[in-house]
């Protein structure tokens, strides 16, 4: 433990906050220095490039090392948005879902460590990834495509491979979200959302991939901004619940390292306890970090009350001092950790042919190839960039069509018309179930007795909706490395090989 650290710098440690923008704004900085805090959440927000990331991630380390006399850690808030702004410069990850499909847990490994590569590169340490959260809840289709499938066995397989890959690249995942988000609702008194699954059946289902996880150690846990009634009786979150974090966690399951909590300031749980509340709380049982988000308004509350909690043993001294013991030892395995090989050349093909084997049939009746024929037409949302249907007539020809989020009965018709003397219809999907007319739009061209095939970028769930007719295939994402996949498989210069279970 850092036996020099002020009682101020004690408690900044166990603080992480985020900002706006490409450079470190005013309040960021002051937040640094005032309330000395080493740990920054970067996210989309705060990335428009290689270089300045780069050189964001310097001068963060500078002003953190310079002003607080302690090492900085720089976390990336990794999601779906975040891989849309790094993929531009960076061979970033196939999703959880597209890595399932190639039923090879190596493949997670090779691409987690070639990501840490990069990220080292430009000076991150740790990454909030991968999701242990168990595809239970069909519904939730933006869990559905951040998880690595429906059972304990396969998210399991899939995250270990990864968390070791990420591990063996020298930064520090973070796993989450304990002790499973998979199948939670919401009631209308309350804005957390909640799970009332027993201790038995989470053990059976939710709680096996954390088990493996903690076997394998290493990683790094955060919680999930969730209740959870079979540990507690009032309605509460999992990282301010001592039976969860206290007993299971630290004592039956033999937890060790750093304990994130959810992000607290977000309005599902601000909105039904006091930031400090949450705070002091999640601290007491035995969290070490708690992540803020970019507002610094509630900095100056949350550090008083902690600070009081300490004083007045509230927050008992034997607590604090364990928290300080093991951000203290993460540190120093961090700074210990050799960096994986640099970045090569091979990194994107490699990662490309996962993405190629990851394309999988959903549906095809006839369990025959797809013709696209003399003249196909290629349909896609007006995206206002490089969109599958504008990229696909480049490369394949044909012609193509772009439609919008709000297509009305007048454009469906006009488009009826339009692809009356086309040889075969391909219509990419993507948030089918927030813009439902594409799904009403497949079928409508389904009916037309011209061969139709239709392409989840983004969930193949959403494929579910559409009449069996219709050839679907599931791409995973929307870019133009997938695109490039689904061209082979349209060519017939690949077939399909990838396999994802979805059902209802």
């Amino acid at each position: 433990m850092d036996t020099e650290l002020s009682f101020e710098d004690s408690i900044g440690q166990q603080l992480v906050i985020s900002f706006e923008g490409p450079v470190i704004d005013r309040h960021c900085s002051e937040a640094i220095t005032h309330f000395r805090v080493p740990n920054i959440l970067i996210s989309c927000r705060n990335i428009t490039g290689r270089q300045q990331l780069t050189q964001l991630c310097s001068s963060l380390r500078e002003n953190i090392e310079q002003n607080l006399n302690t090492p900085a850690l720089l976390f990336l808030q990794y999601d779906e948005s975040c891989a849309q702004v790094l993929s531009p410069f960076m061979t970033v990850p196939p999703s959880p879902l597209a890595l399932q499909a190639i039923q090879d847990e190596s493949s997670a490994y090779t691409a987690a460590a070639i990501f840490s590569a990069q990220l080292k590169q430009v000076g991150i340490d740790a990454i909030i990834g991968p999701s242990l959260n168990i595809n239970t809840d069909r519904r939730n289709r933006e869990l559905g495509l951040f998880s690595f499938g429906d059972t304990p066995e396969t998210v399991s397989r899939f995250a270990s491979s990864m968390t070791r890959g990420y591990i063996d690249g020298g930064i520090l995942p973070v796993c989450y979200a304990f002790p499973g988000a998979g199948q939670l609702y919401s009631d209308e008194n309350h804005t957390v959302e909640q799970n009332d699954k027993t201790l038995d059946e989470l053990m059976e289902c939710e709680l096996v991939p954390f088990v493996k996880i903690i076997e394998n150690g290493g990683s790094a846990l955060m919680c999930a901004p969730a209740y959870y009634s079979a540990f507690d009786e009032e309605k509460t979150i999992s990282s301010m619940s001592v039976p969860l974090v206290q007993n299971l966690l630290r004592e039956t399951l033999g937890y060790s390292s750093v304990l994130f909590s959810p992000v607290i300031d977000l309005p599902n749980i601000s909105d039904s306890f006091p930031i400090e509340t949450v705070a002091v709380e999640s601290l007491k049982t035995g969290c070490d970090f708690l992540i803020l988000s970019h507002r610094h308004d509630h900095l100056e509350k949350i550090h008083s009350s902690i600070a009081e909690a300490i004083e007045s043993s509230y927050i008992p001294h034997e607590t604090h001092l364990e928290s300080r013991r093991r951000i203290a030892t993460l540190k120093k395995q961090l700074k210990e950790r050799k960096d994986f090989e640099k970045p090569n050349e091979s990194a994107p093909l490699i990662v490309s042919a996962m993405v190629e084997r990851s394309i999988t049939v959903i549906q095809n009746n006839e369990d025959l190839p797809f013709e696209l024929g003399s003249f196909p037409i290629f349909l896609g949302r007006n995206t206002g960039s490089n969109s599958f249907a504008k990229w696909m007539y480049d490369h394949i020809g044909g012609e193509y069509f772009e439609f919008s989020e709000s297509i009305d009965n007048d454009e469906l018709h006009r488009l009826m018309e339009e692809v009356s003397d086309n040889s075969s219809i391909v219509i990419a999907i993507k948030d089918g179930h927030l813009f439902e007319t594409q799904l009403s739009m497949a079928n409508a061209l389904g009916a037309t007795g011209i061969p139709t095939m239709a392409v989840s970028l983004h969930n193949p769930y959403d494929l579910l909706f559409l009449n069996p007719s219709i050839y679907s295939i599931a791409a995973f994402e929307d870019c133009e490395r997938s695109f490039e996949a689904v061209r082979k498989v349209l060519t017939h210069e690949r077939i399909a090989t990838g396999t994802v279970s979805i059902h209802w």
